[in-house]
């Protein structure tokens, strides 16, 4: 076994990922960084004729990921939202019972998230010696250093850069665009959206309805039911978490697809359907169009809770409807010289 040492030998490390892009022998790269950074880097990967595998939520605004779906598009490239609950057997089974009518006609669906993110407060610290803060901020808005303004740490709610709005929706966006995802799938909405957001209550903004043109409500707070996400038929309802799915019958459990049902898209490996699909060419399982779609539920669950009034949307124009306050805030500013 070689040594740690003699295992990293010869890897380099790169501070600006425009470099690292220039290299002629990448097939694909992986976008692990603040949610911030992925439209930027997306774009650039795509006019480099790079294929991408890049973590959730995929964007910080939605203009942002309307600018990632376009580049990925023109370029012809394969893009795989980490939304890895969509290639688990378990989600895809209760997303299978509620588009196939198994729960009789839907009637509400369930996701537990919680709240957003606030203004970071944080400031003032000296950067670390080596450590290049003014790239980590990008196209975000000047600030100071902090540690737990700029901490990877998966958490939320004050101690890591998930919690604060300059570079992340909060848990509404970093869980949502794992629960929404799926709440969607369910109710064959990819590519949708909701017409209407009411905003919920309280720290959580528990309540927060999405309304959608057939009537439906996703409501973001726990169902009644076992799991994070419940999908609750005339006839029965079904509940999904990692690892674990109920139902009001064991039949609905057991139960097969038929011939002749909607067979929602197999993945049994997220990171290997993307694989898979670099070689054939083909659209994964969590495509950019789909992650757009989703992303664009948690920041509209966002933009309402920010405004606390209910909000019409266009799912088909991707805008507010004669709201233009909240339309200010589907894009933001973005700090030079970064520009999509």
């Amino acid at each position: 076994m070689p040594s740690k040492k003699e295992r990293v030998k010869g890897i380099k490390g790169y501070s600006d990922f425009r470099e690292f892009l220039q290299h002629k022998d990448l097939d694909a790269v992986v976008i692990s960084l603040p949610d911030h950074w992925h439209a930027l880097a997306a774009v650039a990967a795509a006019k480099a004729g790079l294929d991408m595998y890049s973590e959730k939520p995929m964007a910080r605004t939605i203009f942002e990921a309307r600018e990632m779906v376009k580049a990925v598009r023109r370029y012809s490239r394969i893009f795989q939202t980490g939304s890895q609950q969509r290639s688990d057997r378990r989600f895809r089974h209760a997303c299978e019972l509620a588009r196939n009518g198994y729960l009789g006609e839907l009637q509400e669906v369930y996701a537990k998230v919680r709240g957003i993110s606030r203004p970071c407060p944080l400031g003032g610290e000296p950067v670390p010696e080596g450590f290049d803060f003014d790239m980590w901020l990008g196209s975000a808005p000047e600030a100071t250093y902090h540690p737990k303004r700029v901490s990877g740490s998966y958490d939320c709610f004050g101690t890591a850069w998930r919690s604060w709005r300059e570079y992340s929706a909060g848990h509404m966006s970093d869980w949502g665009a794992h629960h929404f995802d799926i709440a969607q799938w369910g109710m064959g909405m990819d590519g949708n959206g909701p017409v209407e957001i009411t905003p919920g209550s309280g720290e959580n903004a528990d309540g927060l309805t999405f309304r959608y043109a057939n009537g439906i409500g996703l409501i973001k707070q726990r169902g009644p039911h076992e799991g994070d996400v419940q999908f609750i038929g005339d006839k029965g309802w079904v509940g999904v978490s990692r690892g674990r799915i109920w139902a009001s019958s064991d039949l609905l459990l057991s139960l097969r697809m038929k011939p002749n049902d909607e067979h929602l898209y197999e993945s049994r490996d997220h990171k290997q359907d993307f694989l898979d699909c670099v070689r054939s060419r083909k659209r994964p399982i969590c495509d950019v169009e789909i992650g757009c779609s989703s992303v664009t539920i948690c920041l509209l669950g966002e933009i309402v809770t920010r405004l606390n009034r209910p909000l019409k949307w266009d799912p088909k124009g991707w805008r507010f409807v004669d709201d233009r306050e909240a339309e200010g805030l589907v894009k933001r500013p973005m700090r030079s010289p970064w520009i999509l």
